[in-house]
């Protein structure tokens, strides 16, 4: 019992891991069309910017997912 609870934790952090390291690597890619990316950004799944060469984003910002940020100005 004692060792299914072990595995267990270990992959639940295996996998936020993972998925923090995908978010990580979103924001990384997205750096190249924004305006400014803070550091400390995450950006999840299924996220769309909608002219991103506009887009300023702060320091530890997180970006959930199925999010539509659109930075047109006006």
């Amino acid at each position: 019992m004692i060792h299914n609870k072990i595995f267990i934790r270990i992959l639940l952090y295996s996998y936020n891991k993972l998925v923090f390291s995908i978010a990580r690597g979103r924001a990384i890619f997205w750096s190249l069309f924004t305006k400014h990316m803070g550091k400390g950004v995450l950006i999840f799944g299924n996220c769309t910017m909608q002219s991103p060469h506009n887009l300023e984003i702060g320091d530890y910002v997180s970006i959930n997912r199925n999010s539509t940020i659109g930075s047109h100005g006006g």
